[in-house]
């Protein structure tokens, strides 16, 4: 079962995350931002530790930098997208994903997809993480 929510709640990979519209754009970041709530809350457990006994975990609230800085290399060839990171480097990542979904005009199509693509696949990269 759990399979198949996982697919449910995944973009296939040929169709652009978002749409083509601002309002589809802003449902896909205020998704994804209610993703990295869930997936924030949680810890990502090393060496068979779980978040709630003995062992080395990760709060996942300590990535935003790491997936800020992932999504800044990224894109660093892509000006209007490096901006718009470079805005809330040093932030919480929800911070970011909130500004999408607030303007999702602010972007141009492309570029909106394009970042939406790059956090959803890093938001389920650290969801499957924490389901391990």
């Amino acid at each position: 079962m759990a399979d198949v929510a996982t697919r449910v709640r995944r973009a296939p990979p040929h169709r652009p995350i978002g749409g083509g519209d601002g309002g589809a754009r802003a449902v896909a970041a205020l998704r994804l931002l209610g993703r990295w709530q869930r997936a924030s809350g949680g810890h990502i457990a090393f060496s068979g530790a779980c978040a709630c006994g003995p062992g080395a975990t990760v709060d996942l609230r300590e990535c935003d930098d790491l997936i800020l800085d992932y999504l800044a290399r990224k894109f660093a060839g892509v000006p209007v997208i490096r901006a718009v990171i470079a805005a809330h480097a040093g932030g919480p990542l929800s911070a970011l994903i909130t500004a999408i979904a607030q303007a999702p005009e602010a972007l141009p199509q492309f570029a909106a997809e394009e970042l939406l693509g790059a956090l959803e696949a890093s938001i389920t990269s650290f969801e499957d993480a924490h389901r391990r």
